[in-house]
């Protein structure tokens, strides 16, 4: 049978686009992709009903294996924000908090850490807050000039949202002069959010919105069992900022100490910069950490902080549709501080 000259014009076109729609894993660099195979010309005469062409072939190149994971390195600097409650309901902790305070700024472990501080209770506008009392500098360098800016008492109320709204922009505005930088918000408190249209609602919206937006700023928080329904809260605003929650008991520094150290810890090895060309593959995310040991365990992706799940190693990311940053999830972060290298496949075939 004879093929019209438009009829063989039209097949030749469509057996092109069915080639165009065949997929292989190809390498960029150590990072796994998926890219379109490369179209092979039809065969003359073409068959009617079928593209003439193989299927695409595997893709072969030099590297020793086709998929080799990408180690992310999440050393970079760390800036934080401490936005401190100072209500009159600390009073009989506060030496506690000033303990703890300066023990942390003068922790080995936190040389090289940026940190400013600013007391929130007196005022109802966030631009007060967006103004530290004392601006993110280095510790050691910066640890006199913090130490001495606690407060001699805490006297104040608790105007949650305002405070919160204020260091988050200030933090965003920091990041923004820091490129490169990892920049949190520190929120410490022993109440439930009060004056000031601030409530547990509003000040969840405004950790939220801190997180989605650009650039992204984590709050952690802190809470001083002082109160009932101080747990519900600040898991409410932790999660909110992309962060877990935690809870010390009151008038014990050692307790906050400790929780402090934890906060810097999770800062600085629990959240990576995912490499330019992950998010092209973003739906195929994989993780594994491999210990100083050699042992290898696999991570889970979940939808976000609220989904991590307590006894097992997850993560989330920022933007499911783009991620550019990835969060471990607590069991996840606390088998990285221990040591080892956490890997990326992303694009690369299941298991």
């Amino acid at each position: 049978m004879k093929h019209s000259r438009a009829a063989l014009a039209s097949l030749v076109a469509l057996c092109q686009l069915a080639l165009l729609s065949c997929e292989q894993t190809a390498v960029v660099g150590k990072l796994c992709v998926q890219s379109p195979c490369a179209a092979e010309a039809p065969m003359d005469p073409p068959v009617a009903g079928s593209c003439a062409s193989p299927p695409c072939q595997p893709y072969t190149s030099d590297e020793p294996e086709p998929c080799t994971p990408l180690t992310l390195d999440a050393r970079q600097p760390l800036d934080i924000y401490m936005m401190v409650d100072n209500s009159g309901s600390l009073l009989f902790s506060w030496e506690h908090m000033r303990q703890a305070l300066q023990e942390f700024f003068r922790d080995p472990a936190s040389v090289g850490v940026g940190v400013g501080i600013q007391f929130f209770g007196e005022s109802c506008d966030a631009r007060s807050y967006a103004e530290p009392l004392v601006p993110i500098g280095q510790l050691p360098d910066n640890a006199a000039q913090l130490s001495a800016a606690i407060p001699l008492l805490p006297v104040e109320d608790t105007p949650t949202r305002p405070a919160l709204e204020g260091a988050i922009g200030y933090a965003r505005e920091w990041a923004r002069q820091k490129p490169g930088h990892k920049v949190i918000v520190l929120l410490i408190t022993d109440g439930l959010p009060e004056e000031c249209d601030s409530t547990v609602e509003n000040v969840t919206r405004v950790a939220h919105e801190g997180f989605r937006g650009s650039p992204s700023v984590q709050t952690f928080v802190v809470g001083i069992d002082a109160i009932a329904g101080i747990f519900e809260a600040i898991a409410a605003f932790a999660q909110a900022g992309g962060s877990q929650p935690m809870t010390v008991a009151s008038g014990v520094a050692a307790d906050l100490r400790r929780a402090l150290a934890d906060v810097r810890d999770m800062a600085r090895v629990c959240e990576l910069s995912l490499p330019v060309g992950a998010a092209v593959a973003a739906n195929r995310l994989r993780l594994q950490h491999v210990a100083s040991d050699g042992a290898i365990s696999t991570l889970s992706e979940v939808a976000d902080a609220s989904s991590c799940d307590s006894a097992r190693q997850d993560f989330y990311v920022d933007d499911r549709s783009a991620p550019t940053r990835l969060y471990a999830c607590p069991a996840s972060c606390e088998r990285w501080r221990a040591g080892g290298e956490v890997q990326l496949l992303a694009g690369c075939p299941a298991p």
